[in-house]
C-alpha cells in the first residue's frame, strides 16, 4: 500500500513540476528574452563623410570625400560576411547630404549604431595617425560608453595592422586615442541642459539614442599617412579592421549564412531649396517652404540649424526667435535610395519685436489692518501665436526695490502679489530681461497707485496667488487626462504588474500544493 502511495504521489510532483514548466513558457522573464528569440539583425549605418560640393579636406588632388566612400565600402563588404546583420550607407556616390541628415536617416532605418568615415588635416605635417571621437557622456552616458568600447576595438585592430612601405613608424598606424569635444553653443545643448557634442552626427546620434561615432583614419597632411590612403590596398585593410571591430563588440558570427544586404542607389539630380526671405520681423505670418530636384518620388523635407529661431512644421517655417538661421531641404527616397540635399543652405536674419510692458492693478482687498495688490503685467503687442510668448523674466519692483520676478503664461500676462501695503503712494516697475534668442526687446512699464484707507465689507477673498512669484503651470505629463484605470484586484493586485513576480508567485502556490499533497499522501500511508 505505501509503494502505490508513493507512486501516486511521483505522479502528483510531475505533474506539479510539469505546470511549473508550462507557466514558465507562457510568461517570460523580461522583454530581453523576447527580442534575443527573436534574432532581429544588428543593423548598422555607415557614414562616408562629406561628398559631392563638399569634397573634406584636399591635398595634392587627393579629396578626403573620396578616401571615405572607399573605407565604407570595405567595411560594408567585410561586414555582409557575418551572419545577422545589415549593412546601411548615408551615400553611395559623390553627392551632398547634410550632417543632419546623416543622422535621420540613421533613425529612420532604426540603426543600432553609426559610423562616419573621415580623414583628419593639421598644420603640423609630423602629426599623424588615427583617433576616434565619441559621445562625451553628458547626456546618456551609456551611449558613450558602448562608443567608446566599439572605438578602443577599432583603434586596437588598426594598430595591430601590418602597413609596410608607407614611412609609417615601425610600419604601423599610430594610435591617438579617444577624442571628445562639446559645443559652448547654448543652442547645441542637450534636453537636461547639459554642453552637447560639439560634431552634429554625435550630438543628433545621442539624441536618436543611437550610440555614433567619428573614426579618424589617418592625416591627410602626413606624408606616409598620405602615401598609405592613396593605396587601395591599405583602405581596404582599415575598413576591415572597423567591420572586424563592430562583429567583436555585437557578438557577430560567421556561419556561412549571411543575410542579403539592401541594394542602395543615389539620388543623381542636384536638389534645390525654394526662395525663402532674407530677413523677416518676430511676429510676421509663417512661410511656405519650396524645393525641386533630386530623384521622382522622395519626400522633401526641411529643416533648421536654429529651432530657437524657425521651427519647421511641414512645410511651413514659424518665426519663434530673433536671430540668424539657416534652412535647407534633404530629399528622401524608400530605406534604398540614399537621401540628397540641397546644395546650399539659405540664410534668414530676424529681427525682435519691439513692444511695451503694461502694467495695471487688477485685484485688491484688505487683510491684517493692510492692504494687498495683485498686479498683472502684460505686453502692447505680440506675436502670432505660433510665434509663442516670452521666455525671459519679467523683475518687479515697488519703490526701485525688487518685490518678486515671474514669467509669462499662456494666455501671454504674468501676476505677482504685493502684500503689506500702508495707505499712501506706491510706484510698481515691470522690467523684462530676455532669454538667448528671445524674439522680444520690450520696454519698461511703471504705475503709480495709491493706497487708500478702505473700510469696506466684505473683506473680498484673497488671491490664491503666492507672493512674489506667478503660478508655476503644472507639467503636462502630470495633469490627469481620461478616466483612471481600475486596477487589477487579488493575487495579482499583491504581486504588482511584473511578469517575474507573478511567476514567483505562481511558483510558490504549485510548491505549497506538492507540499499539501506529500503530507496527505503520507498520511494515508500510515493507515
Amino acid at each position: 500500500m505505501k509503494t502505490v502511495l508513493q507512486g501516486k504521489m511521483f505522479k502528483v510532483l510531475f505533474a506539479v513540476v510539469l505546470c511549473f514548466a508550462i507557466v514558465v513558457g507562457l510568461f517570460p522573464a523580461s522583454n530581453h528574452s523576447m527580442v534575443a528569440a527573436s534574432e532581429e539583425p544588428l543593423i548598422v549605418m555607415l557614414d562616408p563623410g562629406h561628398g559631392g560640393e563638399d569634397p573634406g579636406v584636399v591635398r595634392e588632388n587627393n579629396e578626403e570625400s573620396a578616401f571615405n566612400l572607399k573605407l565604407a565600402e570595405a567595411c560594408k563588404a567585410e561586414l555582409a560576411t557575418y551572419d545577422n546583420v545589415l549593412v546601411y550607407m548615408t551615400r553611395v556616390i559623390e553627392n551632398d547630404i547634410s550632417t543632419y541628415e546623416r543622422s535621420m536617416y540613421a533613425k529612420q532605418l532604426n540603426a543600432d549604431v553609426f559610423v562616419s568615415f573621415h580623414i583628419n588635416s593639421y598644420s603640423n605635417a609630423s602629426v599623424g595617425g588615427a583617433e576616434v571621437y565619441v559621445p562625451c557622456g553628458n547626456y546618456r552616458p551609456k551611449l558613450a560608453t558602448e562608443a567608446k568600447q566599439l572605438a578602443d576595438k577599432i583603434l586596437n585592430n588598426f594598430a595591430a595592422l601590418e602597413l609596410p612601405g608607407y614611412g609609417l613608424t615601425g610600419d604601423r598606424l599610430k594610435n591617438r586615442g579617444l577624442k571628445t569635444r562639446t559645443a559652448q553653443d547654448v543652442r547645441l545643448q542637450y534636453e537636461d541642459g547639459s554642453a552637447g557634442d560639439y560634431y552634429e552626427v554625435i550630438r543628433m546620434g545621442v539624441r536618436n539614442d543611437i550610440p555614433a561615432m567619428i573614426v579618424e583614419h589617418a592625416y591627410i597632411t602626413n606624408a606616409a599617412d598620405l602615401k598609405m590612403l592613396q593605396d587601395d590596398a591599405a583602405l581596404k585593410k582599415l575598413g576591415q579592421a572597423t567591420a572586424k571591430a563592430i562583429a567583436a563588440q555585437y557578438n557577430l558570427k560567421k556561419t556561412g549564412n549571411p543575410l542579403t544586404q539592401p541594394v542602395q542607389t543615389g539620388q543623381t539630380k542636384e536638389v534645390f531649396l525654394g526662395k525663402v526671405p532674407s530677413a523677416a520681423t518676430m511676429g510676421d505670418a509663417p512661410f511656405l517652404l519650396t524645393a525641386t530636384g533630386g530623384s521622382e518620388g522622395g519626400e522633401y523635407v526641411y529643416y533648421t540649424n536654429n529651432p530657437k529661431i524657425i521651427r519647421i512644421e511641414g512645410n511651413k517655417a514659424y518665426i519663434v526667435g530673433a536671430g540668424e538661421a539657416k534652412l535647407s531641404v534633404t530629399r528622401y527616397g524608400d530605406g534604398t535610395l540614399t537621401p540628397r540635399s540641397a546644395t546650399f543652405s539659405s540664410k534668414i536674419v530676424v529681427s525682435a519685436l519691439k513692444t511695451q510692458l503694461q502694467l495695471s492693478v487688477v485685484e485688491n482687498y484688505r487683510a491684517q489692518g493692510k492692504q494687498t495688490v495683485v498686479l498683472e503685467c502684460k505686453m502692447a503687442q505680440v506675436s502670432s501665436e505660433q510665434g509663442g510668448r516670452p521666455q525671459g523674466t519679467v523683475t518687479f519692483y515697488r519703490d526701485q526695490m525688487e518685490i518678486g520676478t515671474a514669467q509669462f503664461g499662456v494666455d501671454g500676462t504674468c501676476k505677482i502679489q504685493v502684500p503689506g501695503l500702508n495707505p499712501g503712494g506706491a510706484t510698481f516697475t515691470a522690467h523684462y530681461t530676455p532669454v538667448d534668442f528671445d524674439g522680444y526687446e520690450i520696454s519698461d512699464a511703471q504705475l503709480n497707485y495709491t493706497v487708500v484707507e478702505n473700510t469696506a465689507t466684505p473683506i473680498p477673498k484673497p488671491t490664491t496667488l503666492p507672493i512674489t512669484q506667478s503660478p508655476q503651470e503644472a507639467p503636462a505629463s502630470l495633469v490627469p487626462t481620461g478616466t483612471p484605470k481600475s486596477e487589477d484586484g487579488g493575487f495579482v493586485k499583491l504581486l504588482g504588474s511584473s511578469p517575474m513576480l507573478i511567476l514567483l508567485g505562481v511558483g510558490v502556490l504549485l510548491v505549497v500544493a506538492a507540499i499539501i499533497v506529500l503530507i496527505v499522501c503520507r498520511f494515508r500511508g500510515r493507515e
